[in-house]
């Protein structure tokens, strides 16, 4: 069965990787400039009530619509990236928790269940889909690390959190940089394979 998309997938890579590796470096580089009181968010989802929410969703739409189409050039493990792409503009749309919230919302449960599954996919990602055919140890270890931190995060998150609040942006840091490094690893790959 032929792609339906005749984009390159390494083009569709850099996006990726560019997206995530400059995300948590323009919302605070935003907020900045924006003369904000508060530069360093909790989470990268708390700019969804920022001077820069519009910023914040642009970035993730394109990342989720990156992804979709990523999944349409591949036929291997199609519905995971189809599925990270859907979840990123779920992400995207249904906000997190607002600062300071005194009662719970579904929105925020769902947006926290979503970003769980999303982590945890970027990691079967690099493993698997981001692959060869052969597969590369380092490209297993990225995403071995990728869930190591995510299960940091979360006890982090349910746990220690109010201790600094900033840290949880840390961490996510650390996840999308990992994802970043891993399509970088894997672009390497396909070069020297190319020119070999």
């Amino acid at each position: 069965m032929n792609s339906p998309i005749s984009i390159p997938k390494r083009i569709l890579r850099l996006i990726l990787g560019f997206l995530t590796l400059i995300l948590p470096i323009a919302l605070p580089l935003g907020m900045l400039l924006a003369g904000a009181d508060t530069v360093l968010q909790s989470s990268i989802s708390i700019h969804y009530y920022t001077e820069v929410k519009w910023l914040y969703m642009t970035i993730l739409i394109l990342f989720g619509l990156t992804f979709i189409l990523y999944g349409l050039t591949v036929v291997r493990e199609r519905m995971v990236l189809l599925a990270t792409g859907l979840l990123t503009l779920l992400i995207a749309f249904v906000p997190t928790y607002p600062p300071h919230a005194e009662t719970l919302s579904w929105t925020g449960h769902f947006h926290i269940g979503c970003a769980a599954v999303f982590f945890a996919l970027l990691g079967w990602i690099i493993r698997n889909n981001f692959n060869l055919p052969l597969p590369f140890p380092l490209l297993k270890k990225i995403g071995l690390w990728i869930w190591i931190i995510e299960v940091i995060f979360f006890v982090y998150f349910l746990t220690i959190k109010h201790l600094w609040p900033p840290g949880v942006y840390l961490l996510e840091t650390m996840i999308l940089w990992l994802f970043s490094f891993g399509i970088y690893v894997r672009n390497k790959i396909s070069n020297k394979l190319a020119d070999a």
